[in-house]
């Protein structure tokens, strides 16, 4: 399956990350060990002049364990869903594309539009990886789909995940049932999706912090058939907070793109975004079969 993980190493301090830099190059990526999340715990090295003050500020004067990664140059971003019960048995789910923005997951497309022989060599690592751990649970499973065609382990979420939202309004076993399943050794539900193409859009709280703003996503959401909304009762709504998220499913993945990129456009109108749209959908129909340290 060739090179499974990227490049890293251990940054105890500005000097390791200067030598991380004068190995592969900037940019790079530096992170923290722990409490890392939608971009909290992440810094990008672009010079070895930023290196000091980067490792100063993420490591919160060396209290914070970090390390680096050698910058990759993906295509796509991809993820799964894997279940791994008591005794060792592991099921996934679809492989998913998706699409970050400052570091925060903004949609899951699933199954992922990519050719079937990426999406078994994505499947196939995110296998082994969860096959190599121990205790029971969903694992949410991100990779990159890189340049030369090879996919690359980036990251290992032991529990329910973003790009795994979409399970719940479009697979037969949702992914938080799933969970449950695992932990309680009760037998593993059904992976496979209901529909033929879904989507999940985050619902952030915007950038001026009214409700009005992050709700612009939620009103057209209540307006589409093919929706369904699912809000966290989080308040007041706060700049980069993750407030709900909205499922599309559909009879095709070019039907759920359409709505997809509608969403996004009405959500990015009343935010003040422009430019970023969902990508177009495949003419091929076919069907498509960071380490935490």
């Amino acid at each position: 399956m060739g090179h499974e993980l990227g490049d890293f190493c251990d940054v105890p301090d500005a000097a390791a990350l200067l030598a991380a830099g004068e190995t592969w190059g900037y940019p790079l990526m530096l992170k923290a060990r722990t409490l890392a999340y939608d971009g909290r715990g992440n810094a990008v090295v672009r010079s070895a002049a930023e290196a000091e003050s980067a490792f100063s500020s993420l490591s919160r004067g060396g209290a914070v364990p970090l390390y680096a990664e050698r910058w990759a140059e993906f295509v796509s971003e991809l993820a799964v869903m894997v279940a791994r019960a008591r005794d060792g048995t592991v099921v996934t789910y679809p492989l998913t594309v998706t699409e970050q923005r400052d570091s925060m997951c903004h949609t899951v497309v699933a199954p992922a539009p990519v050719a079937a022989s990426v999406s078994e060599q994505a499947i196939a690592v995110a296998r082994k990886a969860i096959s190599s751990l121990w205790g029971a649970g969903i694992f949410g499973v991100e990779l990159f789909h890189m340049k030369d065609g090879s996919v690359v382990l980036t990251e290992i979420a032991p529990r329910p995940h973003n790009s795994g939202h979409y399970t719940m309004d479009a697979c037969v076993t949702e992914q938080h049932e799933m969970h449950l399943r695992c932990v309680a050794g009760l037998p593993l539900g059904d992976t496979s999706m209901k529909v033929a193409a879904a989507a999940m859009y985050n619902v952030i709280g915007s950038a001026d912090g009214k409700l009005s703003t992050t709700l612009a996503a939620v009103d057209a959401a209540l307006a589409m058939p093919c929706a369904a909304l699912h809000w966290y009762g989080k308040a007041p709504p706060k700049p980069r907070r993750k407030m709900a998220h909205v499922n599309l499913v559909g009879g095709s993945r070019h039907e759920v793109a359409i709505a997809l990129r509608k969403l996004e456009a009405i959500a990015d109108a009343a935010n003040g975004v422009g430019g970023a749209v969902a990508p177009s959908p495949p003419a091929d129909e076919a069907p498509v079969v960071s380490i935490i340290m």
